[in-house]
């Protein structure tokens, strides 16, 4: 018997219009330290051939080199590209530009999965590193947050058996 999951509702801030500042290396950096301390667990245990211990070997990226590969391909695009931005002055132009960026986004995301960086990291785990980082003042929630997952539930969170949180 197949037992439907729960809906999940991911409401992401990658421009930090609900934070102060940019969730991706804070998402990056919980997947990073779950596989680092898997990884040492993993080692602690190397005589041991039981499955249980068989992790995953940590991430080949930190976040500052998968961000300076993605700035460096973005910023290559940016200068290929015509028209240039100051010369882009209709919609159909701008839609074309943000289409143009799949490869550099596909590839990103790419560079990203195989790192491995979140291999086996669960829900649990990103809502731990989520809790963890706004207790410590890593993550801080812009006025008016409140209002915009008030506005995800009445849309279909909570309502739906979802859930919407921090």
């Amino acid at each position: 018997m197949i037992v439907p999951l729960p809906r999940i509702h991911l409401l992401l801030d990658f421009d930090s219009t609900l934070t102060h500042a940019s969730t991706l290396p804070l998402i990056y950096n919980i997947g990073f330290t779950h596989q680092h301390s898997s990884h040492h667990i993993s080692r602690a245990y190397a005589s041991s051939s039981h499955p249980l211990f068989c992790s995953p070997s940590p991430p080949t990226y930190s976040w500052s080199h998968i961000s300076a590969l993605y700035t460096h391909s973005y910023v290559h695009h940016t200068h290929a590209y015509l028209p240039p931005a100051p010369l882009r002055k209709t919609l159909e132009q701008e839609t074309a530009w943000l289409e143009s960026l799949r490869d550099v986004e596909r590839e990103s995301y790419e560079r990203v999965e195989g790192s491995g960086v979140f291999k086996s990291v669960r829900a649990k785990d990103m809502l731990q590193g989520a809790e963890a980082a706004v207790k410590c003042g890593q993550l801080r929630m812009r006025d008016g947050w409140t209002r915009v997952m008030g506005m995800a539930r009445r849309r279909g969170g909570e309502g739906r058996g979802g859930k919407v949180g921090v």
